[in-house]
């Protein structure tokens, strides 16, 4: 790709999604061409005026240095440019390439020079190695941090808690910058599990981000209201039968739930870029606020490049999800589905094996947990209403396994202690 096209393909994802003006590390004057520099110097301006930039406010921003050097039509041309779900893939080639450039000139310079200083060579070197990219922190900054971390609120540590008391004792919670897989057979529970997470996030006022890549907003949301209303689901599709009695803790469920940060992103096709993008939209949404990303389901996230077979495809969504959780400073906790060998064993409780395509997953998770119900395989069980979360991989922390309530019928989740409240169904509702 040529310099003039790369930077075409950078002020066309600029162009489509403004929050990456902020995020980029490249800066107008890095530009080759002049009229790249003049837009991109323009969107700069009014983005930070608080502005969209778009074509309109673009053209009438720079109208005048754009005519002189004919560039008026050039903007039109810019929507087709650049796919911001790539924009991480430009913009690298583009720092690389910035690097490479400047450090043949310097040693081009330096070779013909009578005064060969070499100590003055390195240092300009490590300069251009150091351009537009990010500075890892010191030891001494990241001691300061820990120093300071026990006399934090809970909601400035590391830990975003899962509002299970049972499950916080054992796993404290999410970590910043980690990659938490959640493992089930179908019908087990996955989708109320990681509802319930989201609740409790966000009444503790963190960000739920939850990427429902099967089911659509209208119906996740359902299915919360069901639950924060203690009303069964099956009624809850058809809210027209609700008493009044119900129809009130309908309405009161909406009214909290519309108090939540949630964020719900529902278009089956997205792949880890689209999550990116999203991802940073929601962060300039909501300043200042710690996101959780909650995705519904690994394997149903789509990828660009074509691979040979299964495996390769889900490693490289497992490394991108890790990617993901250490660049945005957030959790990512990913639902995965199971391979039918559970089902032919006697005890049917899964492991890490069962995951499919569980190397790379495996690998790539710092917690791995599992759902299992006994009551889903034998109707005889005492273990009735038993929600097992089976945590087989901390790579800080403790494994084991945490009963807790769970009403099949609302979708309520709950500590043991806490099932005879939590576990109480509205009148009719069954």
């Amino acid at each position: 790709m040529s310099r003039e096209l790369l930077e075409r393909q950078i002020l066309g994802c600029l162009l489509k999604d403004n929050t990456l003006i902020e995020e980029t590390n490249i800066t107008p004057s890095m530009l080759e061409v002049e009229v790249h520099q003049v837009l991109f110097d323009s969107m700069i301006k009014i983005f930070k005026s608080g502005k969209v930039v778009d074509q309109v406010t673009l053209l009438s921003s720079s109208y005048q240095q754009l005519n002189k050097i004919g560039g008026i039509d050039f903007i039109n041309k810019l929507k087709t440019d650049g796919d911001p779900t790539n924009f991480e893939s430009y913009e690298q080639t583009f720092l690389d390439e910035l690097r490479k450039s400047k450090a043949n000139k310097l040693l081009e310079s330096f070779l013909s020079s009578q005064d060969k200083d070499i100590n003055h060579l390195m240092l300009n070197l490590e300069k251009i190695v150091d351009q537009g990219t990010d500075q890892e922190q010191n030891v001494k900054d990241v001691l300061v941090e820990l120093y300071e971390e026990p006399h934090l609120e809970q909601s400035s540590q590391n830990m975003i808690p899962t509002g299970i008391k049972s499950l916080d004792r054992l796993i404290l919670g999410f970590e910043k910058k980690t990659s938490t897989i959640i493992g089930a057979r179908p019908s087990i529970g996955k989708t109320a599990f990681i509802l319930k997470l989201s609740k409790s996030a966000a009444k503790l006022g963190f960000v739920p981000c939850i990427f429902s890549l099967e089911m659509n907003k209208k119906s996740l949301l359902r299915r919360m209201i069901s639950t924060e209303a203690n009303i069964n689901g099956l009624l809850a599709k058809q809210s027209n039968k609700l008493t009044d009695h119900q129809k009130k803790a309908w309405s009161n469920a909406i009214g909290e739930i519309d108090t939540y940060n949630l964020e719900i992103f529902d278009n089956s096709m997205k792949t880890t870029q689209d999550m990116r993008s999203d991802i940073r939209k929601v962060m300039k949404k909501h300043p200042g606020k710690q996101l959780i990303v909650f995705i519904d389901y690994l394997t149903k996230i789509q990828t660009k490049d074509r691979f040979n077979n299964e495996h390769m495809r889900v490693t490289e969504i497992s490394d991108q999800l890790k990617a993901i959780a250490k660049d945005y400073d957030l959790p990512v906790v990913t639902l995965a589905q199971l391979s039918r060998n559970v089902e032919q064993r006697q005890d049917k409780r899964p492991g890490l094996s069962d995951l499919r395509e569980s190397g790379s997953i495996e690998q790539d998770g710092d917690l791995i947990m599992f759902l299992y119900r006994d009551d889903y395989y034998d109707a005889e069980t005492e273990k009735q209403n038993i929600l097992e979360v089976i945590v087989a991989k901390a790579r800080d922390g403790a494994v084991g396994t945490v009963d807790l309530y769970y009403n099949k019928s609302t979708g309520i989740i709950a500590d043991l202690e806490e099932r005879y409240e939590s576990g109480r169904v509205a009148a009719g509702s069954n």
